[in-house]
C-alpha cells in the first residue's frame, strides 16, 4: 500500500521503479478500511510499520514482520508478529525461506458482541 507521501518519498530516493518492475509485488494505492484488511487477511505475510496494522494483523493471526526498531505495542508479538531486529537473516532471506509461515496464527477469539468481532467477521466475509 502506499500512501501519496511513500510514494513522492519512493521516487525521490529512485526506488519507485525498483519495486515496478519487482517480480511478486504488486503496488496498491491507498485503499478502503474493508479492502485493505481483505487484502491482509489473504496475505502471506505483511511487513508494516507498526500501529494500528500490527493490532489488526494480530486479531487476524496473519505473519508481521514489524519494520522498526521498537514497537509500543504488544499486539502479536511473541506469536504472529516478529520486530525486524529479530529476523537476523534479514526480512528478504526469512521471507524466501518461507519462516516467516512459523508465524500464522488462527485468528484471536473474540468477544461475541465487540467491535473486533464485527471487524474481522466482515473482513473475512470479503477475503478472496
Amino acid at each position: 500500500m502506499l500512501h501519496p507521501a511513500t510514494r513522492k518519498r519512493l521516487s525521490q530516493l529512485s526506488l519507485m521503479q525498483c519495486l515496478d518492475q519487482a517480480p511478486n509485488v504488486i503496488l496498491h494505492p491507498r485503499m478502503g478500511y474493508v479492502a485493505f484488511l481483505s487484502l491482509a487477511a489473504a496475505s502471506d505475510c505483511v511487513l508494516t510499520d507498526g500501529g494500528s496494522n500490527q493490532e489488526e494483523l494480530a486479531a487476524l493471526g496473519v505473519p508481521t514482520i514489524i519494520m522498526r526498531p521498537r514497537t509500543e505495542r504488544a499486539d502479536g508479538l511473541g506469536a504472529n508478529a516478529i520486530m525486524e531486529a529479530d529476523v537476523h537473516e534479514g526480512v528478504a532471506a526469512f521471507v524466501r525461506d518461507g519462516k516467516h509461515r512459523a508465524l500464522r496464527r488462527n485468528r484471536m477469539p473474540l468477544r461475541a458482541d465487540g467491535p473486533s468481532r464485527r471487524i474481522v467477521d466482515s473482513v473475512l466475509a470479503h477475503a478472496p
